[in-house]
């Protein structure tokens, strides 16, 4: 048959699966706080819109995209990834270069009171280029934010935000010093996780116990190489995903990660029979249940697990 078109939602323990409204014909939400999500849609005439869902999911709202200070000209598209409890949004958005000869995107901030404001990029160089690329993919509630950004040599790297002292770059490994590099997730004590990708599928899970301490590296368990940590709660549990090979067909699996116990696949917790096989682990909350996608009889499925107390 034909594609269908994907559409957000929003799902609750005693209230089920809720569709979110949209803007256009499309959409999806990226994450969730209090009665609050974000996420994209495809506004009327098709372009990607970061949006933001208030009242529990009954309202939408266009969050719009950057416009160049000294042209004005503004972008298309935006995206967002991350929010948090007072509505604080970030992602990506088209900001046309003076010239208006090439649109890059820059991570942003958009704020309820104060509209999206651009976060820049980790250089001052390339005018022509607008500073290159930059992305924010998570902000926790006291509005530090992280991401990846161009730096003077156009490399990616992982970045930390703050009001107080703007971006600014995070320590990277040594070894890994050429490798596209991004932080994606964070808690409110300031321990930030994300990865490095060396190649196509090949990318290392790290960890940063506090922006100004030297990353560290999630050790992965035999037979699983790469992956990447997407969440991490309040007690520093991560979750992500793992992956055996960097070639077509590698087998994926969910893990989740603790100082105590390392890191384990998620499958090899579940009770024995259940006939789930969990391929990925998006987001922990602060009662270690965890969202990811599984496999069920040959379906795939979005899973919530929740911990046996």
């Amino acid at each position: 048959g034909a594609p269908q078109a994907r559409q957000a939602f929003r799902w609750e323990p005693e209230g089920g699966l809720q569709r979110l409204p949209e803007l256009g014909d499309e959409s999806g939400a990226w994450d969730v706080a209090a009665d609050l999500a974000a996420g994209t849609a495809a506004d009327s005439l098709g372009r990607a819109r970061a949006v933001r869902w208030s009242a529990g999911g009954t309202q939408v709202a266009d969050l719009g995209t950057l416009a160049h200070p000294t042209t004005g000209a503004v972008g298309a598209t935006s995206r967002a990834y991350g929010l948090n409890s007072l509505g604080q949004v970030v992602g990506q958005a088209d900001i046309p270069n003076a010239a208006g000869s090439f649109t890059p995107f820059h991570a942003f901030l958009a704020d309820p009171a104060t509209g999206m404001r651009d976060l820049g990029t980790l250089t001052a160089a390339w005018p022509g280029y607008q500073q290159g690329y930059s992305l924010a993919y998570a902000i926790n509630a006291g509005g530090t934010v992280v991401g990846t950004a161009h730096d003077d040599s156009l490399a990616y790297v992982p970045f930390v935000y703050t009001a107080a002292g703007g971006m600014r770059a995070l320590p990277r490994d040594p070894a890994h010093l050429t490798g596209e590099w991004a932080a994606v997730a964070l808690n409110d004590a300031g321990l930030i996780a994300g990865h490095v990708s060396l190649a196509p599928n090949r990318s290392l899970p790290y960890y940063w116990p506090s922006p100004s301490t030297a990353p560290t590296r999630l050790p992965l368990p035999a037979g699983f190489p790469y992956g990447e940590v997407y969440s991490v709660n309040a007690a520093g549990q991560m979750v992500g995903v793992m992956w055996s090979s960097d070639q077509p067909g590698a087998t994926e699996r969910a893990f989740v990660f603790t100082p105590a116990t390392g890191v384990q696949d998620l499958t090899s917790l579940l009770p024995a029979g259940s006939g789930w096989v969990l391929t990925a682990a998006r987001a922990i909350n602060a009662a270690g249940q965890i969202t990811g996608v599984g496999t069920l009889g040959g379906a795939t499925r979005g899973v919530v697990l929740t911990p046996l107390l």
